[in-house]
């Protein structure tokens, strides 16, 4: 029974969802989205086995920690059951409805909501004054990457590339930095660089130790790759490995905002890119909940608007720009048909830009109260949870005081 408990607090929940509730590869492209029935059923099996539990666990939790953990990781499982509910052609359309209503509830009390009033910013080109605005942070943290990991970058290689790379040279290139980084630091002797056959993803897997590169993602710019590394390894990776060392064996929960708003921001401080496909994301997922217009869409009016962006813009909608399309409605309906009659939203995407504000703003409150910027960043990066959260981040300073206090020796013997 300890161990059932054991396993149900480490598992890494997030990155596991997002594999369960993917769509097929054959339903991509039709009507109704339909995630692997072997999948669900396996990981509600998993649920029913351990649900009976879950009152126990959250009483018997050794701090506020693992009772948000148990909470947390409960909530996830449930998330299945609403998916695969949504899914089931056997039941009427008005319940499917309801169940992917649930399901969007569900998703919003995991991942959150994104702010009206910033999707209504982003949606009237705003999104670049709010980056200006914070400039001088992400100056702060570029300088600090380029001290801290600048061998890391140089034996990359990427300073004289002026070509395109292709995914197996991309492969080449994240291969040579993390070998630089395990050669100064023996706690990445275990993680590789694959490439992800039928992929378009650039992904770290960290309870696998792994970075994977999509065989059939685009080639990229050499300009932006240093960016790339950073946010998949040296927040996403790194977040893990040094969560590991600290004893903390999974992420703490609702983490998902805060890291890959750090991960934005170290991109965004090495490549300078305006992160317009993140900000889109999360506008989209405002328009879809009818937070923009007053009015909820459907998965085939997001790619819609979509592919009317580019049309705005005076670009030829491509076969290309349609995949891209469809997978980014895939990703924010994912879980549910997605179609015109059962709808329901994933609003884990939201992340992406979601937690830029608040990481900046962090890193720029320690700046202003005079702290050095890698007792920041060295702190902020000391595991997977969130700096903003008082309770998380007294729970990691507990956690890295007594890693790192000087052992002390046994009293000396009182003198005769």
């Amino acid at each position: 029974m300890e161990q059932l408990k054991v396993n149900f607090l480490n598992e890494a929940v997030d990155n596991e969802a997002y594999k369960t509730i993917n769509p097929t590869p054959e339903t991509k492209y039709t009507d109704e989205l339909k995630s692997s029935e072997v999948e669900l059923d396996k990981k509600i099996n998993i649920m029913i086995g351990r649900e009976g539990h879950f009152p126990k666990w959250e009483t018997e939790a050794s701090d506020d920690i693992e009772t948000e953990k148990v909470r947390y990781n409960a909530a996830v499982d449930y998330l299945y059951l609403l998916a695969n509910n949504s899914q089931d052609e056997s039941r009427p359309i008005d319940e499917r409805r309801q169940w992917a209503d649930a399901y969007t509830e569900q998703s919003i009390k995991l991942y959150g909501r994104p702010d009206p009033d910033v999707a209504k910013i982003i949606e009237m080109n705003g999104g670049e004054k709010l980056i200006e605005h914070y400039q001088p942070v992400l100056d702060a943290v570029k300088s600090w990457l380029l001290k801290k990991y600048g061998d890391v970058f140089d034996a990359m290689g990427l300073d004289n590339m002026t070509e395109k790379l292709t995914p197996p040279e991309i492969l080449d290139v994240f291969t040579r930095g993390l070998d630089k980084l395990k050669s100064n630091d023996p706690r990445w002797l275990d993680w590789q660089v694959e490439m992800k056959p039928d992929a378009t993803v650039l992904s770290c897997e960290s309870a696998d130790k792994k970075v994977f590169v999509g065989e059939k993602r685009a080639s990229a710019d050499p300009g932006k790759l240093k960016g790339l590394f950073a946010h998949e390894i040296l927040r996403h990776g790194m977040t893990a490995v040094n969560g590991e060392d600290l004893g903390i064996q999974s992420a703490l929960p609702r983490y998902t905002n805060a890291e890959e708003g750090f991960a934005k921001i170290y991109e965004l401080a090495l490549s300078g890119e305006i992160p317009t496909t993140s900000m889109e994301k999360y506008a989209d997922i405002a328009w879809c909940l009818g937070d923009i217009d007053g009015q909820k869409h459907t998965r085939a009016e997001l790619v819609e608007r979509k592919l009317n962006r580019k049309r705005e813009k005076g670009e030829k909608v491509t076969e290309k720009s349609e995949t891209i399309a469809y997978n980014t409605a895939n990703r924010i309906f994912r879980g549910t048909p997605g179609s015109n009659k059962v709808s329901g939203i994933f609003t884990k995407d939201l992340s992406y830009f979601g937690g830029f504000v608040p990481g900046v703003e962090f890193i720029k409150q320690g700046l202003d109260a005079g702290k050095d910027i890698d007792e920041i960043m060295s702190f902020a990066n000391a595991a997977k949870f969130d700096p903003n959260d008082s309770v998380q981040r007294h729970y990691i300073e507990s956690k890295i005081l007594d890693r790192y206090l000087p052992k002390f020796p046994p009293a000396l013997p009182a003198p005769e």
